[in-house]
Parts: structure tokens; sequence; C-alpha cells
């Protein structure tokens, strides 16, 4: 078999004959209650608690023998399992100490080998049918696989081991998940079960001669869609190009740094993928799934072939960049952004901007900052000009593609970038975005935390003009102690017959809409405008304080400037206000976003 594939189709009592050794640089264990509790229950549907010939099909276990042991190469997660489960049944029977005790011997040797003894008992343990050899595993098998009158209960390793690794704490969960399942059932039951369980599932395994050839057919068998994201096939690519066990362990620990970044700030691994594609290299738009094929074309097998260990630097460095952008809303120097902060304001599940901010990495902050301020003006006005999801997509990839080309570097270069592609997006929806403010309604808007993004976007345009400064977050904006006001109240009250048009056609529109100071909202509820007017003078907001307040006539400061040039002051509230106002609004707002200077 020195040079040839081996597949064979065997149970889980001819499985477990041989012993099993889960390699440094594999995954570790990953399962969860659901996995498990899935396991025992389809198991159980199969073929019960009493005696069954029916078999259960568990899938493809990869391996390579090495010195007559066999290292996993795919289906560790379900080995471990079952070696718990075998761990499991040994220490309920010996709880029960009922007739099934005597028949324990062809268990025990499930789960390890024994020295002989002169007795005929069986003797101490001299190795384990698995061995996780990976570090965060801390031995926690062999803690498990000891005699429970060795070891203690379960709850007894738990506090023997400190400074749990997750994956630790999943392999107690799960032996909790299996004691709990099987924990009141009687003794024969037990044994039943765990006589169809050797008996009766089985497993296909692949021994191959080599590690490259065990992940390649690991490749194969993922590539087909049978289970791994992208990203995770990439990592076994890795693996088949790596020279040594160094490089190996290498990869992996620096593989567990990039699913832990992509994992803190929620993430989509074949989104990440997809992205890390379009921000670094020549590439067309390529579907979800299409990222790991990308990689395996004639032209660009040698970006992870020629120097695996680069490559995962410059992807981890990624992740890094991603989790930065995406968790902490920053500079990759970890300086504030406020366009960032802003755009994440206006959508928490912003992403399509990252594929250009990404490959815009290695700007100067300066510059970087202001290519922010871009893309959350292009972002926004597609977002409220009604534009779709998948167009955003598409333009920040095109223009991903066009800046790696032409790699601007100062502003002017930069200026010229974001005129032909940022700018140039939105200048075409001008008419488009100022007939959707015109029209605008919490109705229209949806969302509350939208409306919020809307009227403090404008409301911070309006303050940095006032006070000759730029950059600014408008999340002082959002906070609680920043509310909805609707002038002409949500309930009619007093209003009823004093507003010269239907109630419900104008209290939601955006022009009957305003941020206001909570101190100052829980004042004014219904109460007639003369008398709201004297709230909102007292307001901070300028959006609001405008309502009530007159431009002066002999001062020329900046403020005054902004009241005169492009806010209203108000004398009375009804529909003609409303529209007045809401038109004033969209034209403040081709301002706010950058259509008209």
């Amino acid at each position: 078999m020195e040079n040839s594939i081996e597949s064979i189709e065997m149970n889980l009592n001819s499985l477990f004959h041989d012993f099993y050794r889960v390699p440094q640089y594999q995954r570790e264990y990953v399962w969860e209650y659901e996995q498990v509790q899935n396991l025992l229950e389809d198991a159980e549907e199969e073929f019960g608690t009493t005696t069954s010939t029916n078999n259960y099909f568990i899938g493809t276990m990869i391996t390579i023998l090495n010195n007559k042991k066999y290292d996993i190469i795919d289906g560790q997660q379900r080995l471990t399992t079952i070696f718990i489960f075998l761990c499991v049944v040994r220490d309920l029977l010996i709880m029960e100490k009922g007739k099934k005790i005597n028949d324990l011997q062809s268990l025990l040797c499930k789960i390890a080998n024994f020295t002989d003894d002169p007795s005929g008992e069986i003797g101490s343990v001299k190795e384990f049918k698995v061995h996780l050899l990976y570090k965060d595993s801390q031995d926690i098998l062999e803690e498990i696989g000891k005699n429970p009158e060795e070891r203690g209960s379960i709850e007894d390793i738990d506090k023997k081991i400190t400074n749990k690794t997750k994956s630790v704490k999943r392999i107690i969960n799960t032996y909790r998940t299996i004691w709990s399942y099987m924990y009141s059932w009687s003794e024969d039951q037990i044994w039943n079960f765990y006589l169809n369980f050797l008996n009766n599932v089985r497993v296909v395994r692949i021994v191959t001669p080599s590690e490259s050839g065990a992940l390649q057919i690991f490749e194969r068998i993922n590539s087909r869609g049978l289970g791994l994201d992208n990203l995770s096939l990439i990592k076994n690519l890795l693996f088949i190009n790596v020279r040594n066990n160094n490089e190996m362990e290498d990869i992996n620990i620096t593989w567990k740094d990039i699913t832990n970044n992509l994992e803190s700030c929620n993430e989509d691994p074949d989104r990440f993928l997809r992205y890390f594609i379009f921000s670094n290299y020549e590439s067309d738009i390529i579907k979800k799934r299409e990222a790991y094929s990308w990689f395996k074309k004639d032209f660009n097998k040698q970006i992870i072939e020629k120097n695996p260990i680069d490559f995962i630097k410059k992807l981890h460095k990624q992740s890094l960049f991603h989790n930065k952008l995406i968790k902490e809303k920053r500079n990759f120097d970890n300086t504030s952004n406020p366009y960032l902060e802003n755009l994440f304001y206006l959508n928490t599940s912003a992403r399509q901007p990252l594929i250009l901010l990404l490959a815009a990495r290695d700007l100067p902050k300066d510059l970087f900052q202001y290519l922010s301020q871009w893309v959350e003006n292009y972002y926004a006005v597609n977002l409220l000009s009604g534009g779709r999801t998948n167009e955003l997509e598409g333009n920040f990839q095109k223009w991903a593609q066009i800046f790696l080309k032409e790699k601007p570097n100062n502003k002017e270069q930069l200026d010229i970038f974001i005129n032909k592609t940022l700018k140039e997006k939105i200048l075409e929806k001008k008419d488009k975005f100022y007939n959707e403010f015109i029209n605008m309604s919490l109705t229209t808007i949806k969302t509350l935390s939208k409306l919020k993004y809307i009227l403090a976007k404008i409301e911070g345009y309006l303050y940095a003009k006032a006070n000759n400064v730029s950059n600014l977050s408008i999340g002082n904006y959002l906070n609680k102690n920043i509310t909805i006001e609707h002038i002409l109240p949500e309930t009619e009250g007093i209003w009823r017959n004093k507003f010269d048009k239907p109630h419900k056609e104008y209290y939601q529109r955006l022009g009957n809409l305003t941020l206001l100071e909570d101190s100052i909202n829980s004042s004014l509820s219904n109460r007639e405008f003369e008398n709201k007017k004297k709230g909102y003078f007292d307001s901070n907001i300028i959006l609001t304080k405008s309502i009530a307040r007159k431009p002066s006539g002999t001062k020329d400061t900046k403020i005054d400037k902004i009241y005169k040039n492009c806010l209203i002051q108000f004398e009375k509230w009804d529909s003609v206000s409303i529209e007045k106002r809401q038109e004033m609004l969209a034209n403040v707002a081709l301002k706010t976003w950058g259509i008209i200077e």
C-alpha cells in the first residue's frame, strides 16, 4: 500500500482496533451541543436501544498511516466525539455496577491499549486509541479516558484544568451532553445502544501514502459542496504547498489568529476571502462560492504555491485590517475615523465599502480619511435614493481594481480617482436623491436609526460649517439623550382643529421631524407650536434652534450665514410650513452628502 490509496468501509468496532492521532496543525475540536445531540438522535432513530441490524453511515475519514498509527486529516470531529461516547458508556456502566460490568473488557479495549496483568485482569493503560496532538487539547482526552474511579467525575476534570481553551470546554460539554442523553436509561438500554453504535455505525476510512495525497482528497471532497467554507479550503491548499512541519505549525498558529479576527467582528469567511481577492489582485466579480476556485485557476495558482508563508502573512494582515474597520471603525493606525463611524451608524451591516477601503489601506491617514468621507457619501446617497445593494458591491469591486492599477498616493491623484468613480456616481443620482428627500417620511425611511442618521448628518454638516471644523462624527447626536421630535405631534390632541390638513398625512413627513434634547422634549409633549418654539430656541441643535430663531441682521458670523443661507425660521406650523421645511432639508442634504458644494 506504499504508493496506493486504500478505501475501506467498516463499522466502529473495526475502526477502533487501531490508533489515531489528530496532528498539531489540524483544526481544534469545534462541535457544540447541536452537532453532538444530532448525532445521538440520528443514531437512536436509526437503531434505537434494542438489538438492531440497521446501519447508520456517518461519512468519510481521511488518514495517513504513520508508524502503525493513523493521522487524521479529515474526520476528527466525529472521531473525537465517538471516543468520548465510549468513555461515557463505560462511566455509566461502572456507576450502575450491574451485570454488564463483567462485559466491560471489550469496551475498554476500544478506548485504550492496556498492559498485561498476571491475574488475567486488564492492566494499566499503555496508550489511548485517540490522541489529540494540537496544543489546545491540554490532554483532555487522556483525562476523560482514565477510569472514573481514578480521575473522578467530569466536574472534577473541569475544576482540575485551569485556563481551559475553547476546544477543552467544548470537549467537556460534549461529555456532559452524551451523559445527559443516556443518564436516565436502564443498563440494558445503554448496553444495546452501545452495541448498535459499535456494530451498525459505519464509516469509510481512506488511507493515503502521504500528507499531500490526503490533503488533495480532502480538497476534492469538500470542494464539491460537502461542508467547508472557501477559507477552510484555502488552509488545506496552504498545507499542500508547505515544505516542512515547522511551516505547518506556523500556518496553524497564524490561522487561529485569522479565524479569531473574523469571529470577533462576526464576519463571514467566504465574504472575507472574496473581498481579500478584490482588494489585492486583478479580478472580475466572483460569486460567494467561487473564491476557492479562483485560487485554483492556472494563472492564480502561483499566488499560494510560490510562497505559502508570505501568502498567509498577507491574509493575516488583511484580517487585522478587516477587524479594525468593522469592529473598531478606526483607521489602521488605531486613530479615529468619523466617516467609518457614520457609515456603520447608517447600516451596521455595511460591508461592500470595505472592498475599496482595504484596497486603499496603504494611503496616508489624511488621504484615507478623505477617501472614507466620499465612500460614506456614495454609500448614503445610493441607499437613500433607493439604490440596490448588488450595485454597491459591483461598483466598489470595480473601483478597487482601478485603485490597485493607478495607485493614487497624493491629494491630486486621489481627487482624480474620486471624481471619476465615487463622485461621478453620486452626481448621477442627484435628481433621484432630491426627489426621495422631498417625499421622505418615517414610513419610507422605515427605521428610526436611519432617520436619526439623516437628521444627525444634516446637523453635523451645519455645525461643521458654523464652527469651521471637519472630520465630525455624528455619534453625539445619536445617543439616548437626543430624541426624534415630531413638531406636529404624533397624537393630534389640541392640534385636532388647528392643523389645516389630515394629521396622518403630515406628522411622519421628514419636514415635521427634528432632533431635540430629551430634557427639552419631555417638557414640550403635545403643546401648541408657540410654546414649542420656546423649547426649540433653547436647544443647542442648530437644525432645531433655527425653527424659532431669526438670523441676525447686523452680525455676519459663520453661524448667522448658516441661518440666513440654509435655514428657515417659522412663525406658524401648518402643511405649507412642513412642505417648505422639507424642501429646505432636501437642499441642505445635497450639500451634506457632497452632491453640490
